[in-house]
C-alpha cells in the first residue's frame, strides 16, 4: 500500500553530497533550493550572476590541463538550501567553464576551425561545460572581458595587456568554434588574395577601413605587400576630415591607406560635399592656417627672426588642439603595441571634438583635451620609429 502522507519522503538537499558527484548536483540543482541574486566571499567580495571567478584547481579527470593551469568560470544560477541563507556552505552556482588554448589543442576529438584562430595571450574560449560546484571552491572574482574584434572600438572596453579576454565560444558536444551569437565563424582572412589569417593580437597590426562600403579591418603587412599603405604624412588634415565617419562619403577613399572599390557606380555623395563645405570650411580654413603658421615659426626659430602676433597666437591655438589632431589624423589600427582592441575609440573621440569645434567654432578647453596626451606621445613614437 502506498506511504502515509505523512511519511517522511525525505529532504531534497545539497547536504550530504559529493561535491564531486557533479550529476547529482545538477539534478538536485535543477529542481531545488533558493535563488539568490549574489553571494559573498569570505573577503567580503560580493559575486552576482554573469561575473567571472577563479575556481581552485582540482583533478583534472580529462587530462587536458596545462601544468600549474588555473580555473575560471562564468557564473549562471546561484542557490542555496536555506531561504535568505547566503552562507558559503549552504550556497552553490551553476557555471560554464572556460577553456583555453592548452585545453583546445588536447582535447579528446580534434575542435573545428580552431586550426584557423592564432590566440592572442591572455585569451581564453568560454565553453558550453556547465557544472554546479559548491561556492567554497571558488577563489576570487576574476575579470575577464569580451571582445567584439569585428567592433572598431569593441563598445569603448579596453583590454590591457594583463586582462583575460575572450572573443570565441566553443560547443563541447559539436567540437567546434562559434561566436557569442551562436554563428559560424566569419571567414579567415582579411579579404586580401591568399590571405587565411585570423586577426592575431601579439603577432600582427590590423587597420580598419572606415569606407561605408568596407567597413572592415586589414593586415597591415598584407596591405603593404601590394602597396596599399601610404606613408604617414603630419599635414594631412583636408583628407583626414573626408575619410571620417561623419564627415566622409558613401565611398569615400578613407584615409588612403586601404583598398578603394573602385568596382562601385555610386554617384558622388552631393550631401556630404554640402555639409563638408557649410560645416567644416572654417575650421578647416583655421587649422591650415595654423599649420602654415606653425611651419613658418619653426622655420623663424631656425633663422633667429621675430614671429608677429598673429603667428604668436596661432601656434598657442595649436597646442592646444595638436595632441587631439594628431589622434583624429592617425589611422585605426589595434594589435601588438596598439592592444588587442586598438585605437577605434581614441581616433573616434578625437574627431568628434574636432567635429564639435567645426560646428561651435570654439576650441576645446585644456580639460577636455588633456586626455589624449599620453595618446599622443604613444602614437607619435610609434609613427617616428
Amino acid at each position: 500500500m502506498p506511504p502515509s502522507k505523512n511519511a517522511n519522503r525525505g529532504v531534497t538537499t545539497f547536504r550530504g553530497v559529493d561535491p564531486q558527484n557533479s550529476t547529482k548536483l545538477a539534478q538536485i540543482f535543477a529542481t531545488h533550493g533558493y535563488h539568490l541574486s549574489k553571494f559573498t566571499l569570505s573577503d567580503g567580495t560580493e559575486i552576482t550572476t554573469d561575473q567571472c571567478v577563479q575556481v581552485a584547481t582540482g583533478e583534472d579527470l580529462s587530462n587536458t590541463s596545462a601544468p600549474n593551469e588555473m580555473w575560471f568560470a562564468e557564473i549562471l544560477d546561484i542557490k542555496t538550501d536555506q531561504r535568505h541563507s547566503a552562507k558559503r556552505k549552504h550556497v552553490y552556482v551553476r557555471i560554464r567553464w572556460f577553456y583555453t588554448p592548452y585545453n583546445l589543442d588536447h582535447y579528446h576529438k580534434t575542435v573545428g576551425k580552431a586550426n584557423t584562430c592564432r590566440f592572442g595571450r591572455n585569451e581564453m574560449i568560454l565553453s558550453d561545460h556547465i557544472q554546479v560546484i559548491p561556492v567554497a571552491w571558488i577563489v576570487r572574482k576574476a575579470r575577464i572581458l569580451f571582445f567584439d574584434e569585428e567592433d572598431g572600438n569593441n563598445g569603448a572596453i579596453q583590454i590591457t595587456p594583463k586582462d583575460r579576454w575572450y572573443r570565441y565560444h566553443f560547443k563541447t558536444g559539436q567540437g567546434r568554434m562559434v561566436t557569442r551569437k551562436n554563428q559560424s565563424l566569419p571567414r579567415a582572412g582579411c579579404g586580401m588574395p591568399g590571405c587565411e589569417l585570423r586577426y592575431s593580437p601579439e603577432d600582427e597590426i590590423q587597420r580598419f577601413c572606415p569606407r561605408w562600403l568596407c567597413r572592415e579591418w586589414w593586415h597591415e603587412e598584407c596591405l603593404r605587400n601590394r602597396e596599399h599603405v601610404e606613408p604617414f604624412s603630419v599635414y594631412s588634415l583636408l583628407r583626414m576630415l573626408q575619410g571620417t565617419p561623419g564627415f566622409g562619403g558613401a565611398d569615400d577613399a578613407a584615409d588612403g591607406e586601404t583598398l578603394v572599390d573602385n568596382s562601385n557606380t555610386l554617384d558622388v555623395d552631393e550631401e556630404f560635399d554640402e555639409e563638408l563645405a557649410s560645416i567644416c570650411s572654417n575650421l578647416l580654413s583655421i587649422l591650415k592656417d595654423i599649420e602654415r603658421d606653425l611651419i613658418r615659426s619653426k622655420d623663424f626659430e631656425e633663422k633667429n627672426l621675430n614671429l608677429a602676433p598673429t603667428i604668436l597666437k596661432n601656434f598657442s591655438d595649436f597646442e592646444r588642439i595638436e595632441k587631439v589632431l594628431w589622434c583624429a589624423r592617425s589611422p585605426i589600427v589595434r594589435g601588438k603595441e596598439y592592444g588587442v582592441v586598438g585605437t577605434g575609440d581614441l581616433v573616434a573621440k578625437a574627431r568628434a571634438i574636432l567635429r564639435e569645434t567645426a560646428e561651435s567654432e570654439c576650441w576645446p578647453t585644456e580639460e577636455r583635451v588633456a586626455p589624449f596626451a599620453a595618446s599622443f606621445k604613444r602614437i607619435y613614437s610609434t609613427i617616428e620609429q
